[in-house]
């Protein structure tokens, strides 16, 4: 899966942009999927921008993978309702 392929996923799914960021931090409150060389960066910044969590993944598939997963915990924890991962 790549970054496209994710976004045309959590656009299918509704879910809001902002909870997650491809092009790094953003604001607070967002998971950001950035592009390492080698591998892939998922990171939680806070409220503040402070980065608090963050995992290497060596391809994008993963990095998305793991991006989703975080994302559907999210949504189940702040909209009260699941996500699918369908293409």
């Amino acid at each position: 899966m790549t970054r496209e392929e994710l976004q045309t996923i959590l656009d299918r799914n509704n879910v809001p942009t902002k909870y997650y960021s491809f092009d790094g931090a953003g604001g607070g409150d967002v998971w950001a999927l950035e592009r390492l060389d080698p591998g892939w960066s998922l990171s939680y910044y806070d409220q503040r921008g402070e980065r608090e969590e963050n995992v290497v993944l060596a391809t994008e598939e993963e990095g998305c993978l793991a991006l989703f997963d975080r994302l559907a915990r999210v949504i189940e924890a702040e909209e009260g309702r699941a996500i699918q991962l369908v293409f």
